[in-house]
């Protein structure tokens, strides 16, 4: 079994804000080098806990993995 991937914080809300600005969050996903459930999930996440509180509050890490097309996109 693998090693899971850590996202930053500062990741996984760049990636919602991105997303609501998308019209196709599968190919958002896919250019930002992760699955499409799990941009969904931090959707959800996000929009359920805004306002209520901190928003992804685990202790992701930046995985230092993203290309420069990647990086460009966040």
């Amino acid at each position: 079994m693998g090693t899971r991937t850590k996202f930053s914080k500062d990741f996984k809300l760049k990636a919602v804000h991105l997303s609501e600005k998308s019209d196709n969050i599968k190919d958002l996903a896919i250019s930002l080098g992760i699955d499409g459930a799990l941009l969904y999930r931090w959707r959800k996440e996000y929009f359920k806990r805004e306002g209520k509180g901190e928003i992804f509050p685990g202790v992701g890490k930046s995985t230092g993995i993203l290309d420069p097309e990647q990086e460009e996109l966040i």
